[in-house]
């Protein structure tokens, strides 16, 4: 519509923008366009051009883009994806409009847009200014050159930030004062260039320590006291300066008002018993160090405790008798470049994970005792550079990991190193989830490490075997899932399955098990490969489009469930002449996994090799590999 006058729809029964239409809209500087009698349908989309005014009534176009000139909103102001051009020195105040899910707005001109208590998912700033004046999380913000956004409250944050380099980012005064956070952004990196761009008040310095922006005092690398040690279990604001002296001591002074940060020493307390139990208020927080360095001060039990946003630790983590509980949504994290002993001479370092809480181990850890339960709801990540048993751990010493909740072993779990002999950590998947990124393994020839699975899943996201173990069991009567990401293969040959295990496999990747199988054993999807002498009996069931691989003689089975839907493979290793392959008392079985076989061991053998099946001496029959010496056969 090309508007050169005053337009309005009057004395019409509808006037509708229909589903999913496209339009554009110029009006002439001076005269209105006035389409508060407009239906506008869903996926609606409507451009704006020209210097005069367009008004809208209880209807919206899903899809608005205001490229020139001005325009009024009705009773109706709940916008879903939004483009507007504010010329400069003028601002559009958007503070009373509502922004439906995943709205995406988009504002250029050298202008001010104002928004306040919704805001929309995505927003880009394409020139000139936007002011934030009320706690919002973008999923996406992207800056153009030269582009402001002003913050007017606490609690702003973005989960992307696009175009760092080109922002420039102003606060209200009053956020200074109230000694909190300015910004927020995910990504720490990002959040540092964010940091360089604000202007700072004289004498301090904006940091971004955890991707948190925030106004700090500069101070030289500092040992801090948690003032707080009192015995129980109550949770004190991190960030409170009052609960932090500098010093080794109760009474250590605090002048500056200063918390610890990534240049920074925590000392964990002189006292028999010390509590150092921080709700970090909603932030993440990393410190230089967590460490005692003093040999009187190291055998009392140290309690750590988390809430409420994550703990994190740069450089060192030297403990000898500690219990770190996290909880409440509640992150406790060794650093990739964290250097960490765990235990100490007979004192364990136990980590209890409760319901939302969260511990990550990087960087490089040597191993005395550790124990981790991970409670159900909880989660704890291992993807440590390195994980080695200290030369002086005693003979004996046991570690543990227990979960119920999540536990991610990203790399796989490789434990090296020797201690002075017999000492064993156990990992126990009991229920919840394991995730499994490669293989475990143990590389010592004087401890022994064991792996027990009683229920839950084991999801397999990288190639995966237990190499080096002692102990490999599925326990009596556990059930359990065992999950295989496609093309990746999960090795569990080594698995001893006790008396009433049942496992379900799923996924599209293999499943690779040895002479020991389950009672019960169903695969969905995905490969089974039999690498070991095994007898199925009946135990097994095969999903819509599953595969059964033979990679070993000798098995045996008296039925399997699914099997006219499934398919069979054979590893080329297993097809020597005379080979029985699988024996059963169900001849009817046997020639059913023949047929299926027949052309799969035509295609892999090249000795020219052919299956069949025969009655055996004691009574059932054999599914035997059988040479055609030389026979060729043309089919025209």
């Amino acid at each position: 519509i090309n508007a050169s006058e005053d337009v309005a729809f009057t004395g019409l029964r509808t006037v509708m923008m229909t589903n999913d239409a496209v339009a554009t809209v110029n009006v002439a500087v001076g005269k209105t366009l006035d389409l508060t009698k407009m239906t506008f349908e869903p996926g609606t989309s409507l451009i704006k051009k020209g210097l005069g005014i367009v008004k809208f009534g209880a209807s919206l176009p899903e899809s608005l883009s205001v490229e020139e000139g001005t325009f009024v909103l009705g009773m109706n102001k709940k916008f879903n994806d939004f483009s507007v051009n504010v010329g400069i020195g003028e601002t559009l105040d958007l503070s009373a409009a509502t922004f439906e899910d995943g709205a995406v707005f988009t504002k250029s001109g050298e202008g001010t847009v104002i928004l306040g208590m919704s805001t929309p998912e995505i927003l880009n700033i394409e020139g000139g200014k936007v002011d934030i004046t009320a706690a919002a999380n973008f999923a996406s913000i992207s800056f153009a050159e030269n582009t402001t956004l002003h913050i007017g409250s606490l609690n702003v944050s973005a989960e992307k930030v696009i175009g760092a380099g080109n922002a420039t980012i102003t606060y209200e005064e009053t956020l200074f004062a109230n000694n909190g956070v300015i910004f927020n952004v995910l990504d720490e990196t990002v959040a540092s260039q964010l940091a360089a761009k604000i202007s700072v008040p004289e004498g301090y310095l904006c940091i971004s320590n955890g991707g948190f922006l925030s106004f700090e005092k500069p101070h030289e690398a500092s040992v801090f006291f948690w003032k707080k040690q009192d015995k129980g279990f109550a949770y004190k604001e991190f960030f409170h300066p009052e609960n932090w002296g500098i010093g080794k001591t109760a009474d250590s002074l605090n002048n500056e008002a200063l918390v610890p940060g990534e240049d920074d020493r925590v000392f964990y307390g002189t006292l028999w018993q010390t509590y150092l139990y921080f709700n970090m208020q909603g932030r993440k927080r990393w410190i230089g160090d967590f460490i005692n360095d003093e040999a009187g001060e190291m055998w009392g039990p140290r309690h750590i405790g988390v809430e409420n946003g994550t703990f994190a630790i740069k450089n060192n983590f030297k403990v000898y008798n500690v219990q770190a509980t996290v909880e409440a949504n509640g992150a406790f994290v060794l650093g990739n470049d964290c250097v960490s002993r765990m235990g100490y001479q007979g004192n364990a370092l136990k980590f209890m994970v409760k319901n939302t809480g969260m511990v990550k181990i990087g960087g490089d850890a040597t191993l005395q005792i550790l124990n981790v339960s991970v409670e159900s709801g909880a989660r704890f990540i291992f993807a440590p550079k390195s994980f080695a048993y200290s030369s002086t751990a005693s003979r004996g010493y046991n570690s543990y990991i227990d979960n119920f909740g999540l536990v991610e072993l990203l790399g796989g779990f490789y434990l090296k190193g020797q201690s002075l002999g017999n000492c064993t950590f156990s990992i126990r998947q009991c229920a919840g989830e394991m995730v499994l990124g490669g293989d475990v393994k143990m590389e010592s020839t004087v401890d022994h490490l064991d792996f027990n699975l009683t229920g839950g899943v084991v999801r397999v996201t990288g190639d995966a075997a237990f190499i080096g173990c002692r102990n490999v069991v599925m326990t009596n009567d556990a059930v359990a899932e065992v999950s295989v990401a496609a093309e990746k293969t999960a090795d569990f040959s080594a698995m001893e399955f006790m008396s009433g295990a049942e496992l379900t496999k799923t996924g599209s990747g293999a499943l690779k098990l040895g002479a020991s199988l389950p009672s019960s054993l169903s695969v969905e999807a995905g490969e089974l490969v039999l690498a070991g002498a095994a007898n199925l009996g009946s135990s097994l069931s095969l999903g819509d489009g599953a595969t059964l691989r033979i990679a070993s003689a000798g098995i045996a089975a008296e039925a399997i469930a699914g099997i006219e839907n499934a398919n069979f493979a054979v590893d080329a290793s297993v097809l020597a002449n005379g080979a029985v392959l699988v024996s059963s008392t169900s001849r009817e079985l046997l020639e059913t996994i023949a047929a299926k076989l027949a052309a799969e061991v035509n295609r892999v053998s090249s000795a020219r090799r052919g299956v069949t099946v025969t009655a055996d001496s004691n009574g059932g029959y054999a599914l035997s590999v059988f040479a055609t010496k030389g026979l060729k056969i043309f089919v025209k």
